[in-house]
């Protein structure tokens, strides 16, 4: 579940969960939600939402425009990985994700809060990022610009050499980008403006008291990751034409589905997932053993050095027994 983890067994079940969570949302039932991170949504016209709750009160956040009738940003995905506690770390929200966006090189910093606020109607989104002591000359960009194609083609986004030109000459200082314009020349390589941007704006605060702006998405995503609470301010809930009480949910946004609900789901599909490893590894086993003359086969942690075999797992309240009637009838498109 934890991105540093190293276990095979945890990426197997990471991946599995990772290609059944969600393709699709299906209506959920039920009125009660947590707050203030209350459900998820697709829809036409926010894309990928999360929605807040406060009261009576809900408001939806945009976290990726790509999602208007089912899941298939890389974005929607991990959201919805990390409300399972399944964190894969992928190019998205790399591990040092949060230090990333405090252009800082400490793996442990502490994330206190979330803070979710109205933005102030003169202040523009559109703003580039600082620039260094000097501009960018087009010796220089022309320099660099394979080095940025090979690092964008890395998370899978196109980029011509002369799109590369203009962007190191818009964001870098003397061809070398740092963190926070490398991560602007990807958003605007992405376009991820998403519909609620110029209302809403995401801001992290560390442990230490700094605070930086992220995307909704990237703050999103780490306030799951490091379990920090969400603090939306009041002034969110009362946007007018966004804003709307938490009993027309379901006529809003008819595909949300509640975060609580995805929680157990979450983790009936992973018991399910370790019920399978567990059975796929006891057959390797038996193989090998019965190969080996009854030797056996070792499997190991990739942080245990031990040469004793892994105990069974006996966790029969997380893992089910074969027999039981609840895990004969449980199928992942019972509830996706």
């Amino acid at each position: 579940r934890d991105c540093c983890t190293n276990k095979k067994s945890t990426m197997f079940w990471s991946l599995h969960l990772g290609v059944v969570l969600l393709s699709s949302l299906a209506p959920a039932q039920g009125l009660q939600f947590p707050q203030p991170l209350a459900a998820v949504s697709v829809s036409k016209e926010l894309g990928f939402v999360m929605l807040l709750k406060e009261g009576e009160r809900m408001c939806p956040v945009s976290l990726s425009k790509r999602d208007t009738e089912r899941v298939v940003s890389a974005e929607g995905h991990t959201i919805l990985q990390l409300i399972s506690q399944i964190d894969t770390a992928t190019a998205v929200l790399p591990p040092d994700a949060l230090a990333r966006q405090f252009d800082d090189d400490d793996l442990n910093l502490e994330l206190l809060e979330v803070r979710v606020e109205r933005r102030p109607p003169e202040e523009s989104t559109n703003k580039e990022p600082p620039r260094g002591e000097s501009r960018c000359d087009v010796a220089s960009a022309e320099r660099r610009a394979a080095d940025l194609m090979k690092a964008i083609s890395t998370l899978g986004l196109p980029l011509t050499e002369d799109e590369a030109v203009r962007l190191l000459l818009k964001y870098s200082t003397r061809g070398d980008l740092k963190r926070k314009e490398f991560s602007a020349v990807v958003a605007e390589i992405r376009d991820e403006t998403t519909a609620t941007d110029a209302l809403l704006k995401t801001t992290l605060v560390a442990g230490d008291g700094r605070q930086v702006e992220a995307t909704a998405f990237v703050a999103f995503a780490l306030a799951l990751r490091h379990r920090a609470p969400v603090a939306p301010d009041a002034s969110v809930f009362l946007i007018p034409d966004l804003a709307f009480d938490a009993d027309k949910a379901y006529a809003k946004f008819p595909l949300l589905q509640n975060i609580d609900d995805l929680k157990l789901h979450g983790k009936k599909l992973e018991a399910h997932s370790r019920n399978l490893f567990n059975q796929a590894r006891g057959r390797v086993e038996s193989a090998i053993e019965a190969k080996d003359g009854g030797k056996g086969i070792l499997f190991y942690d990739d942080d245990d050095s031990s040469s004793k075999k892994d105990p069974p797992d006996n966790d029969e309240e997380e893992r089910g027994s074969s027999s039981s009637p609840a895990r004969a009838a449980f199928q992942p498109k019972d509830y996706f």
